[in-house]
């Protein structure tokens, strides 16, 4: 039985761990690229744009796939930490009282879980990002549900025989681009702007991390939200869905 104190100026706080393991940490990451996706924060993304797995989904530049594998759980019901344990369940005292509960509550989530009812595909262009990727989606048991794709998100075109969905991603801040620095950075962001404008149909999230960004991909967000990421402040940046139309005036 672990024993957690929180220091916090002249006030200190005792508490029974009952968790054990970190619960953002759902047993799915065993592999992982620099700087991770933590799962919560991407769970908290895919909430905030109302993502219930009814749509396509498609993040470009999938990293590790933590915005894919979470998205899978959303879509497939599948709940977050399924087969682990916890921590209260080595309690003597609790042992016996909680192991019906437990086993009842696991069987009914159990009874939730759907086959994924649209594509969710991931990719990357980066070769240990995809066998990063593959490793998790596989570990995870999401082979069937979650696509992985080797594609430039600067160049890739949306996926065939889809008329839109959601694109959501985690675009890297500046460290994987280069020794561009800034100006580099504006670049890659304007190359996303000008290759998504082909994603007619296609809402969109970015999690920017890098106050260049909304600028740079040139399209005005229909909605922002702020987030951290780590030490990181970000903004999460929406936009509605592109029409052909629109996609034809702007060029």
């Amino acid at each position: 039985m672990a024993v957690v104190a929180h220091l916090a100026k002249s006030t200190l706080t005792l508490s029974l761990d009952l968790c054990g393991e970190p619960l953002f940490k759902r047993g799915y990451r065993l592999a992982s690229t620099v700087a991770p996706l933590k799962e919560t924060l991407a769970a908290a993304m895919l909430a905030a744009v109302k993502y219930t797995g009814d749509e396509p989904l498609v993040d470009p530049m999938c990293g590790s796939g933590t915005i894919v594998l979470e998205a899978a759980l959303i879509a497939t019901r599948k709940a977050p930490g399924l087969k682990r344990t916890f921590a209260m369940e080595k309690w003597p005292s609790l042992e016996d009282s909680l192991a019906p509960i437990l086993k009842e509550a696991r069987e009914e989530a159990l009874a939730m879980i759907r086959p994924a009812p649209f594509p969710i595909i991931g990719r990357d262009y980066n070769e240990d990002a995809l066998l990063a990727v593959r490793r998790n989606v596989v570990g995870a048991s999401f082979s069937g549900s979650i696509q992985i794709e080797e594609a430039d998100a600067t160049k890739a075109l949306p996926p065939e025989g889809l008329d839109g969905g959601l694109v959501i991603t985690n675009p890297p801040y500046g460290e994987r681009i280069g020794s561009g620095g800034q100006k580099g950075m504006k670049s890659f962001f304007y190359s996303l702007g000008e290759a998504f404008k082909m994603w007619h149909g296609w809402r969109m999230a970015f999690l920017a991390g890098n106050a260049a960004f909304e600028s740079a991909f040139h399209r005005k967000p229909s909605g922002r939200l702020d987030l951290w990421n780590g030490p990181i402040e970000c903004q999460l940046l929406t936009y509605e869905a592109r029409t052909l139309e629109s996609n034809r005036s702007s060029t």
